[in-house]
């Protein structure tokens, strides 16, 4: 019982935005007095928990200017999770190179050369969590030459970005938006023999525990797949663990960094998909389980990216007012009436996203009044890794990433 109620406090806390909120603004004097990463790092907190608020702009301002010079360095940085959409042409014709983590983009930001790379690439970056604020993105806005090229995790921040930060490009797109429908299944409902999916790594933050003790009250024949990652120390054993402590540990079957191909046969099979973050970034799971055309159930109050799929052809929001066992029961017994994926292959593809973000791309460059002669490559992500659409386009561009090396002092890593 005590470790039950330890569990259900922790989640407590982790939600609690008027205690970091106020945390924030307690620290926020430290942004304006001691060392420079002290400073830094009191006004990123402040940001990220008081993005809305009257002094972000001024909070912003500061942490641009004590971000400008840290780190900066000589050397060859190599970048991982990134690829040349677009290689640079004659005429001024610019390239696009789009990355994603704040570790890779801070690479960019610290490399003496980031001036004579954006001569000739418009940098595109994807953030991991929301709102999109980071010392590294101070850092790389503080030092770049051109506009930053950014997709926040959600509509919400998207909006943040557009109206408050002019000196940054939002584009309404985020880490979902580039999943390809073709390794994903639709099995039609008589091929639905899982009923309850969960794809999510075993981080305390995706809340499992939720779903252990709404099993309680559902009933027994209920089938349950967790499908998922370790995540830094935590493992199927921990699971388990939590599983045990609500006495239905022996009501889930936890699959452990299984191959991509049962992934998708699992997702296939499974009649719902629940996402129970309180708040993450983007969470691309929810995209994977919506071409499998498995709806996907998340918490209303949850900050989560794919959050903007869900709608009455693709899923389902729970009342974190109401017991969570009823409100599954209910999803279960209406999920073979969503059309999930019929919705996502015509809105959320990365086919269709990519269209989009060309045309957007286009468009800008001729508002600039520069050429525009060839389209940006198509492609996709797999598992946080950018693949061109077509495997040949990975020759074809080998000398605009040799050329990023030799020339420009960046090297990009795609092994």
């Amino acid at each position: 019982m005590l470790k039950r109620q330890k569990l259900a406090a922790l989640d407590r806390a982790r939600r609690s935005t008027a205690v970091k909120n106020l945390a924030a603004v307690l620290s926020l004097p430290l942004g304006f007095a001691g060392p420079a990463r002290t400073r830094l790092r009191a006004l990123d907190r402040f940001l990220r928990f008081n993005p809305e608020s009257p002094l972000a702009g001024y909070a912003y301002r500061q942490a641009l200017a004590l971000a400008r010079d840290v780190g900066v360095g000589p050397g060859v940085p190599v970048l991982d999770r990134t690829v040349v959409l677009k290689a640079p042409g004659p005429g001024g014709e610019r390239g696009y190179l789009l990355t994603s983590f704040e570790s890779e983009l801070g690479k960019l930001a610290r490399s003496a050369r980031l001036a004579e790379v954006q001569g000739v690439y418009d940098i595109l970056f994807l953030p991991t969590w929301q709102p999109f604020y980071s010392p590294v993105l101070y850092q790389f806005v503080a030092r770049a030459t051109r506009p930053l090229f950014l997709m926040p995790s959600s509509n919400r921040d998207y909006e943040l970005c557009r109206k408050a930060h002019p000196e940054i490009v939002a584009l309404p797109f985020q880490a979902s938006s580039w999943v390809k429908p073709e390794g994903y299944t639709d099995r039609g409902p008589a091929g639905k023999d899982i009923d309850i999916v969960v794809l999510a790594n075993f981080s305390p933050y995706k809340r499992h525990w939720l779903l252990f003790r709404a099993l309680r009250d559902l009933p027994r024949r209920i089938r349950v797949a967790l499908v998922g990652v370790p995540f830094r120390g935590r493992t199927k054993d921990d699971l388990l663990r939590e599983a045990r402590l609500f006495g239905t540990d022996d009501r889930v079957e936890v699959y452990q960094s299984t191959p991509d191909a049962t992934v998708a046969d699992i997702l296939s099979r499974s009649k719902v998909c629940l996402a129970l973050s309180a708040k993450e970034g983007s969470y691309i799971g929810v995209a994977e389980a919506l071409f499998s055309n498995t709806p996907v159930g998340l918490y209303r109050d949850a900050v989560i990216g794919s959050k903007d799929y869900i709608n009455a052809q693709t899923g389902t929001l729970f009342d974190p007012r109401q017991p969570l066992a009823g409100q599954i029961l209910q999803f279960l017994e209406s999920a073979a009436s969503y059309r999930p994926a019929e919705w996502a292959r015509a809105n959320i593809s990365s086919a269709v996203n990519g269209a989009k973000l060309n045309a957007l791309l286009r468009s800008r460059a001729g508002t600039e009044g520069s050429p525009w002669t060839r389209d940006i490559e198509p492609f996709h992500c797999r598992h946080f890794r950018f693949l061109y659409d077509d495997p040949g386009a990975e020759a074809r561009f080998r000398g605009a990433y040799d050329d990023l090396r030799d020339r420009l002092g960046v090297e990009v890593d795609r092994s």
